[in-house]
């Protein structure tokens, strides 16, 4: 049934830095009608690139909210596992600047959390149950805040090599024609357009969503 055939397609990395790239990810998802998405927003990409100080950045992810997308927060600046290094303390005031830039940015608290490469501490998760977050996911699980855990695995294509990254999109490929019901969490990333991976992230999910899989974000997935 549709109802147990699920996807949430998240594209990652969201920053001024890539603003190119992502305009070109979303034109490509609303040709799949993929309307609910979620987009991970790294606050200030390298230390270099804050959102809250873009306006035209700002401006695109406002009309992307506008068309159903959902718009979570992605790490600080998303360099050296960030979040999986950090202790509670370091983690708590990563996490505050970037809701601060996020909420200026956008003017509401986001209501996900996701760690660069899926990879964070004990105290990253304190941190995250404290500040009320309603999810955040790791490399094996979605957990939500009333307890609600989901053990997926999501489908990555960008492994910072390019080579590596078009080995690993054929075995997406081949393990994504063997799902029949459950969950998928698929990931797309703005590197994935140089790096050649990206009409294949496409081409997969358009034959995920002819084959009846439907789109939702994490945070209307529960819904």
């Amino acid at each position: 049934m549709i109802k147990n055939k699920k996807i949430v397609v998240s594209v990652h990395d969201i920053a001024p830095r890539f603003y190119k790239e992502c305009f070109e990810i979303f034109r490509r998802l609303d040709e799949l009608e993929i309307k609910q998405r979620t987009l991970l927003i790294t606050p200030n990409f390298a230390g270099k690139f804050p959102i809250d100080k873009d306006d035209n950045f700002i401006q695109m992810m406002n009309q992307e909210k506008q068309k159903g997308a959902e718009l979570a927060l992605h790490g600080l600046v998303h360099q050296n596992f960030e979040f999986f290094r950090k202790d509670y303390v370091e983690a708590k005031s990563s996490l505050k600047q970037g809701i601060e830039m996020f909420e200026n940015a956008f003017e509401f608290f986001p209501r996900g959390f996701v760690a660069p490469q899926w990879l964070q501490s004990k105290g990253s998760l304190k941190v995250l149950r404290e500040l009320d977050f309603y999810y955040t996911a790791t490399l094996r699980t979605l957990k939500y805040s009333d307890g609600t855990v989901y053990k997926t695995y999501p489908y990555n294509f960008d492994w910072g090599n390019s080579f590596l990254d078009k080995i690993t999109a054929y075995l997406n490929e081949f393990a994504v024609s063997f799902r029949k019901t459950g969950l998928i969490r698929f990931a797309v990333h703005p590197m994935d357009i140089p790096n050649g991976v990206f009409n294949k992230e496409m081409k997969m999910l358009s034959k995920l969503i002819i084959n009846g899989w439907k789109p939702v974000s994490y945070e209307n997935l529960k819904d």
